[in-house]
C-alpha cells in the first residue's frame, strides 16, 4: 500500500496518552496516519528513511503546508494498539513480531522495510492484510 496524503480513520484500542510536537516545515501532518520525528526534532509524516524516529499515529489534522519548523503543533497518540496494513501479507503466526514503518499507513517486518525505524509489535491477527500493532514505548524498545 502506499503513503496516504489525506487523513484516514485507524481503529485503534486504548489509546490513551496523546503528546503534542512541533510540526516541519511544509508538512501537513494528517490524522490517523503514523508519525516520525524527523532529524531536527521535527514531526513529519512516517517514511522508511535513515534518521527517523517513530512518535505515534496522528490524533488530529494540522496544515503547516506554508509554515516554518514548529510554527504549528499536532497532537499524537503515543501508546495503543493500532490496525494497520502488514506490507506482504499477515498471518496468524505473525503476533508477536516486531514491525517497522514502511509509510504513513503501512507496518512491516524487518525484511520489507531498509531502514527499519521500530514502531511496535502485532498482538493480534485482523485478515491476509490487516494486524493490530501495539505502539506503545515498550513496544518499540523491544522491537529496536
Amino acid at each position: 500500500m502506499a503513503a496516504t496524503t489525506a487523513s484516514i480513520v485507524t481503529e485503534r484500542i486504548n489509546a490513551q496518552k496523546v503528546m503534542d510536537y512541533p510540526v516541519a516545515e511544509s508538512t501537513k501532518a494528517l490524522c490517523g496516519t503514523l508519525k516520525n520525528l524527523n532529524a531536527s526534532g521535527y514531526l513529519e509524516e512516517a517514511t522508511d528513511a535513515a534518521s527517523k524516529v517513530f512518535l505515534g499515529v496522528g490524533a488530529e489534522e494540522v496544515d503547516n503546508s506554508s509554515g516554518s519548523d514548529g510554527d504549528k503543533r499536532a497532537q499524537v497518540h503515543t501508546d495503543g494498539i493500532f490496525l494497520f496494513t502488514l506490507s506482504g501479507g499477515a498471518a496468524i503466526t505473525d503476533i508477536g513480531t516486531n514491525v517497522y514503518v514502511k509509510d504513513n499507513q503501512t507496518v512491516a517486518k524487518a525484511a520489507g522495510a531498509s531502514n527499519d525505524v521500530p514502531c511496535g509489535t502485532i498482538v493480534g491477527y485482523h485478515s491476509s492484510t490487516k494486524v493490530w500493532v501495539d505502539i506503545s514505548i515498550g513496544a518499540r524498545v523491544a522491537s529496536s
